[in-house]
């Protein structure tokens, strides 16, 4: 049972879910009218789900159940990064402490530092605990490292579990090699170089490739590529002094003597010719050593560019700047990366990720001298070496680039969500921090020109004194620039409240009709008479206003007001105490500027 199990069951039960996995076992135990029975149940689940994690270990990391026969074009770790919970006591020894050796070297932080924080950790402490209470374990860390340790942790054991369960994968199919289990096992592996290894391995769905496969054109493909065999496999004599398609159709009547096809021979070996080629075109992009390649190739040549999906989609020119967009791939800027997602969601844009055709050519070149490594035979026939560039090309266009560009618009996707967080995070801080207006008697204006301007007039303390709604004629002063009769009414209406209340303080709301608000506090201030100083003015942010005058909470502290009027209540208790007034208003929508106006994820929220 797991430390998250263990303090659901004590949840259940509203005990203390805090404490050392140990403890929360003797309490889980403790809580039952026999205590014998309860601790007997809690070892039951215990040993239970031991059997299991050695069994299996990467299966119960991952919080996944294996399965005996994936299904086509699933893999089973493809889900890996998007776990919530790994559990660190199913990792093996060895993993942790390649954890705590890759931890310390990402954040460089010393290594018995780092390995006293996550032990902490894998006992179920919180970071606020630890940063609080454990000082003297993890050498005196601070929240901020603290912080940057969980994140790099929860990659570093999804890894580790993911490199276990690719392990297993492969030594289950029987192809896992020393050189292979090397690579696999090295400390310095990224998670795209994992997937790269295990990409061959993978459970799929029935391919060109595999199709070929099954009819027995593997040995054509290794003559392709020159791999040492593929001489005896074909058995068709000097095959490389002689055109491909000959070899191609000699080894199909090897393959098929006696046989009876209703194909022509021609057609027979440029069908067996083309078999061949999708199987080099699938192996030439899944090797490991290929697809890093490309990575730094490719990308220096890639440019990100996006259109109008079809003419008139964008009725409202929303996306206008995006029409007909094009950068390189490592300049485009956040705010265009959001930019094209929102207009690809909202069906209005189509994106994509080109590549140059030279930068292309250029890798192209080098992915064959790959496969070529080895001598060219004697008096080589043009027609292999076409052969195989023509499979590299197309492998190249229509298997890697297209896997490249979801790689890669997917990094361009988080690093931009992660700079919106940060920027939605410190807009909210300044937000949150403006100092407060105290001692005014405020009166807030939220403007509207159809439904008319809400007014709510406040005391010092935040009470209600006074609310009203002011219809302002469409054509402000009038058509002519006069004062016209119901504006005239308007105005007086306002000064007569501002002067009952003694208000010294109005504040404006920045929506839709703030101008002609503006326009008619401005005339009224103006045209106040006393002899005390007209009230000053101030435009402040709504946001949000709307999204609280609805909420359970302001229909429990304002019964009385309809919801328009709460709006306006509530723009005149942020000038008072910014604070205590915008932590009432939910995450989404975002009451502060951020580059995505889409609402956040409540885990980024929450780490804001």
């Amino acid at each position: 049972m797991t430390v998250v199990e263990l303090k659901a069951a004590l949840k259940e039960r509203s005990l203390k879910v805090s404490g050392k996995k140990a403890d929360l076992v003797e309490r889980l135990g403790g809580s039952s009218g026999s205590s014998d029975t309860a601790q007997a149940t809690v070892s039951a689940a215990l040993a239970a789900a031991r059997p299991r994690a050695e069994a299996r270990p990467a299966a119960v990391a991952l919080g996944r159940a294996e399965k005996e026969e994936p299904r086509p074009g699933y893999d089973a770790g493809q889900g890996a990064d998007a776990a919530a919970i790994v559990d660190a006591s199913a990792l093996s020894a060895e993993a942790k402490e390649a954890i705590i050796t890759r931890c310390a070297n990402q954040l460089g932080l010393g290594r018995e530092r780092v390995a006293g924080a996550i032990s902490l950790f894998d006992e179920g402490n919180t970071m606020p605990f630890v940063a609080r209470y454990r000082k003297e374990a993890t050498g005196g860390m601070d929240e901020t490292e603290l912080r940057a340790l969980e994140t790099a942790l929860s990659a570093a054991q999804r890894l580790e579990a993911r490199r276990a369960t690719v392990l297993a994968a492969i030594d289950k199919l029987g192809k896992l090699t020393p050189e292979l289990q090397s690579k696999i096992m090295a400390a310095e592996l990224s998670a795209n170089q994992l997937e790269d290894l295990y990409l061959p391995f993978k459970a799929k769905r029935r391919t060109k490739a595999s199709i070929a496969r099954e009819a027995g054109l593997q040995p054509l493909a290794d003559a392709i590529m020159r791999r040492a065999a593929a001489a005896k496999g074909c058995a068709v004599g000097d095959l490389y002094t002689r055109d491909v398609k000959e070899v191609c159709l000699e080894f199909e009547r090897l393959r098929n003597a006696g046989a009876e096809s209703q194909l022509l021979e021609g057609d027979r070996a440029a069908e067996a010719l083309r078999g061949a080629c999708e199987i080099v075109a699938e192996e030439a992009t899944e090797d490991a050593a290929v697809r890093a390649m490309a990575r730094g190739r490719l990308r220096r040549g890639a440019v990100l560019a996006s259109k109008q999906k079809k003419v008139g989609s964008d009725a409202e020119g929303k996306f206008k700047l995006y029409h007909t967009f094009r950068t390189q791939l490592g300049r485009a800027q956040p705010h265009q990366v959001l930019a094209i997602n929102r207009g690809e969601a909202l069906k209005v844009l189509s994106a994509s990720v080109e590549i140059d055709e030279e930068v292309r050519a250029a890798f192209e070149a080098s992915a064959r001298g790959h496969f070529t490594r080895a001598p060219a035979p004697p008096r080589e026939h043009a027609s292999w070496r076409r052969a195989l560039d023509d499979a590299i090309h197309d492998g190249t266009k229509r298997l890697l680039v297209p896997s490249l560009e979801r790689e890669w618009r997917r990094e361009l996707t988080e690093a931009a969500e992660d700079q919106s967080f940060m920027v939605y995070s410190t807009n909210l801080r300044q937000k949150l921090l403006q100092p407060p207006l105290k001692g005014h008697v405020v009166a807030a204006i939220d403007p509207g020109l159809r439904t008319g301007c809400k007014v709510a007039v406040v005391s010092v303390t935040g009470n209600v004194l006074a609310t009203d709604t002011l219809m302002l004629p469409l054509g402000g002063r009038g058509g002519d620039g006069s004062k016209g009769g119901m504006y005239v009414q308007v105005r007086s209406k306002l000064v007569a409240m501002l002067s009952q209340w003694a208000v010294s303080l109005v504040a404006i709301g920045n929506g839709t009709g703030n101008r002609e608000a503006e326009a008619l506090v401005t005339d009224a201030l103006t045209s106040q008479e006393g002899s005390t100083p007209p009230p000053k003015y101030l435009i402040i942010d709504e946001s949000g206003a709307s999204v609280y005058s609805a909420s359970k909470l302001a229909v429990s502290e304002l019964p009385s007001l309809d919801v328009s009027i709460r709006g306006a209540v509530s723009l005149a208790r942020r000038v008072q105490d910014p604070l205590s007034e915008l932590v009432k208003v939910v995450p989404s929508p975002h009451p502060a500027p951020s580059p995505s106006p889409s609402p956040s994820p409540s885990k980024n929220l929450r780490s804001c």
